[in-house]
């Protein structure tokens, strides 16, 4: 297995990933684990070496999606406090009812 992988990156200008060349010493037990994932998801090794550096630079990516993440749940368990939720019993009989000749209206919280 050579030692030089192509990874793939983003520029500003372009979104199309344009190569970049790098060289890695890896041992031998490192390259044969490498090759054999590889084969194992039908990739190549440049792709998966090429994932690993861009999940090294998404950590602050993460940690802001996470918190919008957590903020969005927050908000959806206060308007479940405030009675702003449909049931779901009448989202599935609205469901139900869309194959139908006569659909049901779709259903809105009901009001406190």
């Amino acid at each position: 297995m050579p030692r030089t992988a192509t990874l793939e990156r983003m520029t500003t200008t372009n979104t199309k990933p344009a190569p970049l060349t790098v060289h890695l010493d890896l041992d031998a037990d490192v390259r044969g684990k490498l090759a054999a994932l590889a084969e194992e998801q039908g990739r190549t090794v440049d792709s998966i070496l090429a994932d690993v550096v861009a999940q090294y630079f998404m950590p602050e990516f993460d940690d802001e999606l996470e918190a919008r993440l957590d903020a969005d749940a927050e908000k959806g368990f206060e308007e479940i406090e405030a009675g702003k939720f449909v049931e779901h019993e009448r989202v599935k009989e609205w469901a139900e009812s869309l194959s139908t000749a006569n659909p049901l209206p779709l259903p809105r919280p009901r009001s406190r």
